[in-house]
C-alpha cells in the first residue's frame, strides 16, 4: 500500500488559524506555535490537518496517544504496519501513508532557477555517478530538482533527515521511488516518495480541496 495525499494550503487570518489549531493534536499545536512567519505556520497547520484526514480515512484515531517517536526523533504511529510522512512547500501540503517506512518531499521548481546556485548545490549533494548523469543531461534544473526530492524523501524515510550527507545517498540504484511529475499540480511542483520496499504497483494519489 502506498497512498499520497495533496492538499492546498489555506493562508489564514489569526482567528481562522486558532480554529484550525483546535483540530490538531497538542504536539502539532506546540510545533506550529514555535514557527515564525504566518505563511510557514499555515503550511504546518495544513500538513497537520492533512494527517488528520489521512488517519481518519484509515479509521485510525487522530489522537496524541496514537503517536510515538523513532530513534532519530521521527514521528511514527504506534499502530503496527502503518507509516506516514508529511511535507509542504509553497501553496501545498502533501502526505504519504504506507504499510512500510515511507518518506515524501515536495518542492517548487523556482528553487532551482539560478544556474550558479545549481552548480554549487549539485557539487554538494550529488554522488559522482549522479554528477556525471546530470552533466550528460545538460545541467538540467528539473533533473537536479528530481535528485533533491529523491534524496530528501529517502532521508525522511530513514528518519535521518538533514543529518545525513546527501552526497552519500545514491538515488540511481537500489531504492524505491514514486514521483509525481512537474505540472501534476499547478505552479510546477515535483513530489518524490521513497519506500523501504517496492510499492509502486500499489499506488494511489488523492487531491483534496
Amino acid at each position: 500500500m502506498l497512498k499520497l495525499y495533496i492538499r492546498p494550503v489555506c493562508f489564514q487570518r489569526p482567528e481562522e488559524e486558532e480554529n484550525s489549531l483546535s483540530l490538531l493534536v497538542e504536539s502539532r499545536r506546540e510545533k506550529v506555535r514555535t514557527i515564525k512567519g504566518k505563511e510557514n505556520r499555515s503550511r504546518s497547520i495544513a500538513a497537520g490537518l492533512l494527517l488528520r484526514h489521512m488517519l481518519l480515512e484509515e479509521q485510525i484515531p487522530y489522537a496524541e496517544e496514537s503517536f510515538g517517536l523513532e530513534g532519530h526523533g521521527k514521528p511514527r504511529l504506534k499502530k503496527d504496519g502503518v507509516f506516514f510522512n508529511l511535507s509542504h512547500a509553497g501553496a501545498y501540503a502533501v502526505g504519504a501513508l504506507s504499510d512500510v517506512p515511507v518518506g515524501v518531499d515536495v518542492e517548487q521548481q523556482n528553487r532551482f532557477w539560478q544556474e550558479a546556485r545549481n552548480q554549487r548545490l549539485a557539487k554538494r549533494i550529488l554522488t559522482e555517478a549522479e554528477w556525471n548523469w546530470w552533466k550528460d543531461a545538460g545541467d538540467d534544473p528539473q533533473e537536479l530538482l528530481r535528485f533533491w526530492t529523491r534524496k530528501e524523501s529517502y532521508v525522511k524515510m530513514t528518519g535521518e533527515g538533514m543529518t545525513k550527507a546527501f552526497h552519500t545517498v545514491d538515488t540511481l540504484h537500489g531504492k524505491y521511488y514514486k514521483e509525481i511529475p512537474l505540472g501534476t499540480i499547478k505552479d510546477r511542483y515535483l513530489i518524490s516518495v521513497c519506500t523501504q520496499e517496492d510499492r509502486t504497483c500499489d499506488f494511489v494519489c488523492k487531491m483534496l480541496d
